[in-house]
This record gives structure tokens, sequence and C-alpha cells, in this order.
């Protein structure tokens, strides 16, 4: 995933025949005129763009904080329309000790996902904490973790024994 050309902002892109106009829309540049005064309609945000920085600093931080997420091995473990799911796993190179593993699943549908993780690397008995709702704790059984993932929604796990969990 990344932060792509007005999408900080919760501004829709919209390719059309013959131009990319709409994906790169213009976007004021003063306070008064406000950032969205001159798009069209079918651009505008569907959601509060403050809201929207906020959960993309926060991700930014978590990147920032978990070694598997910056730098560690990526594969995929689910892939169809509407759900995604990879893992992050970082062995510590040149530092002994400072393993550290993430999983990732995002829901793209309007309804809620229960989502199998299946990974030889989740272990059995490991436990794991939501990155994003650090009051959530999840225990990994024979490779399989079980995630429910509400509608247009991301979840981190991160494995509780090598990560620190974020302020």
């Amino acid at each position: 995933p990344s932060v792509y050309y007005g999408s900080e902002w919760g501004i829709r892109g919209a390719k059309q025949p013959g131009s990319d106009s709409d994906l790169r829309p213009a976007i004021a540049e003063t306070a008064e005129q406000g950032k969205y005064a001159r798009l069209p309609p079918h651009l505008k945000p569907e959601i509060s763009a403050l809201h929207l920085e906020n959960t993309i600093r926060r991700l930014s931080e978590l990147r920032k904080t978990n070694a598997a997420l910056r730098d560690g091995d990526y594969r995929q473990l689910q892939v169809s329309s509407t759900v995604l799911a990879f893992e992050r796993i970082f062995k510590g190179k040149n530092k002994p000790g400072a393993e550290s593993y993430a999983a990732v699943v995002a829901n793209s549908d309007e309804s809620t996902a229960n989502v199998s993780i299946r990974a030889e690397s989740l272990g059995h008995g490991r436990r794991f904490f939501d990155a994003l709702d650090r009051s959530a704790i999840f225990t990994s059984e024979h490779g399989s973790l079980e995630v429910q993932i509400p509608a247009r929604t991301l979840r981190v796990r991160a494995a509780f024994e090598k990560a620190r969990v974020p302020e």
C-alpha cells in the first residue's frame, strides 16, 4: 500500500478515457480556498481528511517502530477481490535477538470479513497484539491466526515477544 497524490486527504482519483487529469486533480494552495475548492464533486473525499491524516501518521509510526514492517521479507498469505493478507518477517540480520514478525490484513469490502491466516511462521501458542488496537491480544493455533476485520479496515498483528508496542 502507498500514499498517492491527494490520497492522504481522501481525494479519490478517477481514470478517464484519454486523460489522467482526474488521477491528479488540482488542489488549492491556500487555506482560504480550502484544499477541495477546485475538485469536481466526484473526486471529493468521503471521510474526514484529519482522520485520514492521523491514520497515515499512525501507520507511519508503526512502520518506524516495527522492523518486520520496515525491512522484513514479504510473503502473501491470502489474496482475493476484497481481502489482502501478507506477512513480513525480519530475521535480525547482524542483530541477534532482533527478530520481528507482522501479519497485515486489509478488507476493502462493505461487510466484515473473517479471515484465517495460515502460515508455518505463526507457530503454535505464539502471542500477538493488534498494533492498531493494543488492548487486543491473540494466540496462534497450529500455524493459524483468526482475524475478524470490519468493513474497509486494516489489521496489523505483530508478534508480542519481539515487537515494541508503539505509543
